[in-house]
C-alpha cells in the first residue's frame, strides 16, 4: 500500500512480516507497546518496502506532517484487518504473539511468501483452517460444477464458448 508522509510516497507493507520485523528491530511486540506517536512511526518505518530513509529524518517528517496520525491509523487498520466471520470465534484467552504465530506457520506448512502478503489475522485464519481440517472439525468437500463456475466467473455464454473451442480442438486432433 502507498502511504504519503509529508511530500514523499512510501510503499508500506501491512503484512504479518511487518509485525515480525517490528519485534526483531525493537525487541518487543507492537501489541505490547504502549500506543504512542513514536510507536506508530516505528511500525510504519519497519513496514517500508525497499530503501528506507534515515530514521531520524523520517521521524521529523512524520512530526511535520499534519495528516500523519490519520495516515498511521489507516495503515494500522490495514495491518489489523480481519473478516467479520472471525470476529465471533471463541477467545481461548491465550495471547498470540508474533513468534508463536511463526511457530504455528511452520507446523501448518504455510509458505513463507504468504507471510509477506497476508496480515496478522489472515495468517491466523489460515492456521485456524489448517487446524480445523487436521482435527476433523472441518471437512474439505468437493465443489459442485455450479460452485466452480461461480468461483471462476464462467457464465453460460462463456461455457458455450469453451465447449465450442473444445469441439474445434477435438476435430483438429482426430477425435
Amino acid at each position: 500500500m502507498i502511504i504519503k508522509i509529508g511530500q514523499v510516497d512510501y510503499e508500506a507493507s501491512p503484512s504479518f512480516m511487518s509485525l515480525v520485523n517490528y519485534r526483531v528491530e525493537y525487541g518487543k511486540s507492537f501489541f505490547a507497546e504502549e500506543k504512542s506517536f513514536e510507536g506508530l512511526v516505528k511500525m510504519i518505518y519497519v513496514s517500508i518496502v525497499g530503501k528506507k530513509p534515515y530514521y531520524h529524518n523520517f521521524l521529523n517528517d512524520c512530526r511535520a506532517d499534519s495528516l500523519f496520525e490519520a495516515t498511521a491509523l489507516y495503515f494500522i487498520k490495514a495491518l489489523m484487518k480481519h473478516e467479520e466471520q472471525n470476529k465471533n470465534k471463541e477467545n481461548t484467552g491465550e495471547i498470540m504473539d508474533e513468534y508463536k504465530v511463526l511457530a504455528l506457520c511452520g507446523i501448518a506448512h504455510i509458505q513463507e511468501t504468504l507471510l509477506y502478503k497476508l496480515n496478522f489475522f489472515q495468517v491466523l485464519s489460515v492456521i485456524g483452517h489448517y487446524c480445523d481440517i487436521k482435527t476433523g472439525n472441518q471437512q474439505s468437500k468437493e465443489m459442485t460444477s455450479t460452485q466452480r463456475k461461480a468461483l471462476y466467473g464462467i457464465t453460460p455464454e462463456k461455457e458455450k464458448e469453451i465447449e465450442e473451442y473444445m469441439m474445434k480442438c477435438g476435430e483438429n486432433d482426430g477425435r
